[in-house]
């Protein structure tokens, strides 16, 4: 993904143009041999930062800038390192609207950065603005810029959406971006069984399992697809070895209560 670095200020690329004695919005960049300019950014890119001051227009150059911030203090949204550290304190907080507005601001000044964008992908999923969540990872995997939790993230709102055979898709590109991703074998595993291929399911399972050895909910979710395709006698072992863990587990003891019999 690509990260841009805002780091320090020293030379200016740009001729002055015009004069313009006032601005509307001013932000605060520091640079790394200490000075600060003030004025008006008007234009970012993956190297430069467009100023307009006092003195007219300049260019600076983002690999000597140190720190970027509005007149008030706060940070400005062309200071991507500064912004990205918000976005996750928001997100911590749960303040998923803010982070959201944060990622917004860098998306308009930085359109191409993966990293925001994928991040506005997962706040939108977490506030149910799940066309907005596609758009954006749609726009990664159109890009070239998706990596395996794109194609997860992605699958997950198709399945919700009832589109199966694309979430379907998603899961598996996902999967053969890293094999080790167990979210990924799990949410297909899971779609498998809704689409009543057990067997398939009992495979994705098992590969969870190779990667969480320990999760009850997984075991137990592999011994419905054993049930379901007759094994019995797998479901049986694996489920009186779950109720030696947890004999208190309620919905194990019915289960298993359903096949003693058979």
């Amino acid at each position: 993904m690509s990260v841009i670095r805002v780091v320090s200020i020293s030379i200016c690329i740009a001729p002055i143009f015009f004069f313009f004695p006032n601005f509307s919005h001013a932000e605060k960049i520091h640079c790394k041999d200490g000075t600060l300019l003030t004025g008006e950014i008007i234009h970012a890119s993956k190297e430069f930062l467009w100023l307009r001051d006092g003195k007219g227009y300049r260019g600076i150059g983002l690999k000597t800038v140190e720190s970027i911030e509005n007149d008030d203090g706060s940070p400005s949204p062309f200071d991507y390192k500064s912004t990205i550290q918000k976005i996750q304190e928001y997100f911590t907080q749960k303040n998923y609207l803010e982070a959201k507005k944060l990622c917004d601001g860098l998306l308009h000044n930085f359109p191409d950065n993966s990293n925001a964008r994928y991040l506005r992908a997962i706040l939108n999923q977490k506030t149910g603005d799940t066309a907005q969540a596609i758009s954006d990872y749609t726009f990664l995997i159109d890009n070239g810029l998706a990596d395996a939790k794109v194609f997860n993230n992605a699958g997950s709102i198709y399945a919700k959406n009832h589109d199966f055979n694309k979430a379907i898709s998603m899961f598996e590109k996902a999967i053969s971006l890293n094999p080790g991703i167990a979210e990924a074998h799990n949410n297909l595993a899971d779609l498998l069984m809704q689409k009543n291929d057990y067997m398939n399911a009992a495979e994705e399972y098992k590969k969870v399992i190779q990667l969480e050895p320990d999760n009850y909910k997984i075991l137990f979710n592999l011994g419905l697809a054993y049930a379901k395709t007759g094994n019995y006698a797998q479901a049986k072992s694996l489920w009186s070895k779950l109720l030696s863990l947890n004999p208190g587990d309620t919905e194990t003891q019915q289960a298993l209560a359903e096949i003693q019999g058979i």
